[in-house]
């Protein structure tokens, strides 16, 4: 599988919950266009933690997309950059609630 970790903050004055429901109707429009398998809920990070060894970034909140392989989410990128609607809206209802953004993407390694 093919995983894209999208980290954030929010744009001051919006609530987590307009994020939350915004982010929902994007990976359910996804889902539902066969471009992603899944997705994980948003998370905040918790830095109180030895774990959290991130100095680096500032991001309080992330989630998680996951395809079936790298063409997958490449053809869900071309789609979103298509621009057509309503995937466009959808796209910005989330985007414009977010600042910050950073997107890692890794790769399952085979079994062996």
């Amino acid at each position: 599988m093919f995983h894209m970790l999208s980290s954030f903050n929010i744009k001051a004055g919006i609530p987590i919950d307009d994020v939350v429901i915004a982010m929902q109707e994007f990976t359910d429009h996804l889902l539902n266009l066969d471009l992603i398998t899944s997705a994980d809920p948003i998370g905040r990070r918790d830095r109180d933690t030895i774990l959290d060894t991130d100095d680096a970034r500032e991001h309080e909140y992330f989630h998680i997309m996951h395809f079936r392989n790298k063409a997958q989410s490449e053809s869900a990128v071309q789609f979103i950059l298509s621009r057509q609607q309503p995937e466009a809206s959808i796209h910005i209802g989330v985007y414009s609630k977010l600042e910050d953004m950073v997107f890692t993407c890794w790769q399952d390694c085979p079994e062996s």
